[in-house]
């Protein structure tokens, strides 16, 4: 694992990542100089570590819509696969969570928005209305659904 993604995107060092197989685990509030559309375009496993932010979406706007280089901003898919496949697969445990696939831990939210056809402004106000970890609900509001 690198941390923090503090790299250049040399040709050199992409190629060094990948024959060693590295995770790149992003720090979205630090690093928004870093090559993140190169990383993944070079299939290099980017993962998203918020160190800072509690509110995952305003790491996921930061991702898609906040790179100082905008060619670097991520897809919102691509953030999310970075914050649940690419982290189950951090902690060795892509194999009992990370997708919602039959068989895996029942690990999911429901929110208040769909946050892959909303304005990238309107991420930090998503909220969860439902949260299961492990297929129990942890979380619950009183929102009328």
């Amino acid at each position: 694992r690198i941390e923090h993604n503090a790299i250049n995107d040399t040709e050199a060092y992409l190629e060094q990542i990948k024959m060693y197989d590295l995770l790149m685990m992003h720090t979205p509030i630090y690093a928004h100089r870093s090559p993140l559309k190169t990383l993944v375009k070079n299939r290099i496993q980017v993962g998203i570590a918020p160190d800072h932010a509690m509110n995952p979406y305003e790491n996921i706007l930061i991702v898609t819509s906040q790179m100082a280089n905008s060619g670097e901003n991520l897809t919102v898919e691509e953030a999310v696969i970075a914050y649940t496949l690419v982290n189950a697969y951090a902690e060795f445990a892509e194999n009992e969570k990370g997708t919602l696939t039959v068989g895996k831990l029942a690990d999911l939210a429901v929110l208040t928005n769909d946050i892959f056809t909303i304005p990238a402004d309107k991420l930090i106000g998503t909220k969860s209305l439902l949260t299961m970890i492990k297929g129990r609900i942890v979380y619950q509001s009183n929102v009328a659904w």
